[in-house]
């Protein structure tokens, strides 16, 4: 259902027939949607809903489209900057993508509190990890902890989908709020034209002509090979047959970089974001990727955790019986444009 409902709002070839025909209900839903974010936006602004700031300095990093914009690799980044200036970063995250919490346990050297109460998460973080720098991931529409810094990421190869609001489109709030930004990050501007890129900007100017824009890659660093745990050089995947799977916010990106590192797409397994493989999925990624000849299965660090307590009892085998071809993680790295000056206007905020 979760995944029809995605196609749905996004318009996705296979279901624009049924787009057009819920079209009123979902512009009718839309209207109350975006109506009840700004009656709780106005309560907030005058007080009959109180904010609340925290002993430590907090950086808000959201979006205003439903996922795929690049948000929890930039959390990450913004962590390490802070652990190398010796800060004491926590990370506020709701939770609702276990996926995303693992995760950032795995990669960072970070406390990672989950929860929807996300004051009580900043107490925690405190009084516990006696942190002195809280990052809110996915903070830019909750405002019951005030911030020092607001940075939303929008990527640049689906900006704003369709213009409309959640659940006519993937906007979940309009383009207008994004005066209340001090930086955007434009993620993924490696795979779109620098035509398309001047056109966002010109889009975000015309609403929040003040606010910083920064620029940012994301580019495939290496392989993992799960069954073996090792590392491959990209080139590794160079003329291989493979089956592609991912449940990520911006699945064609995905698979398009591996179409650019010179894979052969043999099958494509594109499901929501945070979606809770089953095991009748994991039989239909093995037997397509067998009867394709593929030489890997290929996902994503997070799609793995997802999907590893289903897949390693075939893959035990599958080098010893030829039951599976083997699983590779793609490795991506963001790389802001200009990355002095986004960190220095981070560390004037510690100094402040």
């Amino acid at each position: 259902m979760r995944r029809f409902v995605y196609s749905l709002i996004t318009a996705q070839d296979a279901n624009k027939v049924f787009y057009v025909l819920f079209r009123p209900l979902l512009l009718v839903s839309s209207f109350i949607y975006v109506n009840v974010v700004r009656l709780i936006r106005f309560f907030y602004r005058i007080n009959l809903l109180k904010s609340k700031k925290p002993k430590s300095k907090v950086i808000s990093v959201g979006n205003i489209t439903w996922g795929g914009t690049g948000k929890t690799s930039l959390v990450a980044l913004i962590s390490r900057f802070l652990n190398a200036k010796n800060k004491r970063p926590a990370i506020l995250i709701r939770g609702y993508g276990e996926d995303e919490d693992r995760m950032l346990k795995k990669q960072l050297n970070t406390a990672i509190l989950s929860g929807r109460d996300r004051i009580k998460s900043a107490k925690v973080a405190e009084d516990k990890y006696n942190a002195d720098v809280l990052i809110l991931d996915d903070g830019f529409q909750h405002w019951r902890i005030k911030r020092d810094l607001d940075i939303v990421s929008i990527n640049a190869t689906d900006p704003f989908g369709n213009g409309k609001i959640i659940p006519a489109g993937i906007l979940r709030e309009p383009i207008s709020a994004l005066k209340r930004a001090d930086i955007i990050v434009l993620t993924k501007v490696n795979l779109v034209d620098e035509k398309d890129i001047v056109g966002i900007k010109n889009i975000i100017q015309g609403v929040a002509s003040d606010v910083e824009i920064f620029e940012a890659e994301y580019k495939a660093v290496s392989l993992t090979e799960t069954g073996k745990n090792e590392e491959r050089n990209l080139d590794y995947i160079v003329n291989k047959k493979v089956c592609a799977v991912a449940a990520i916010g911006d699945n064609n990106s995905f698979f398009r970089m591996l179409s650019d590192l010179g894979a052969e797409i043999t099958g494509k397994f594109s499901f929501p974001d945070h979606h809770k493989y089953t095991r009748s999925n994991i039989k239909d990624i093995v037997a397509a990727a067998k009867k394709t000849n593929s030489d890997a299965i290929i996902t994503t660090s997070k799609d793995w955790i997802r999907l590893k307590d289903g897949v390693r009892p075939l893959e035990r085998n599958s080098h010893s019986q030829g039951l599976t071809p083997e699983i590779l993680l793609l490795n991506i790295a963001i790389k802001i444009k200009n990355e002095e000056k986004f960190f220095a206007r981070i560390s004037s905020l510690l100094t402040g």
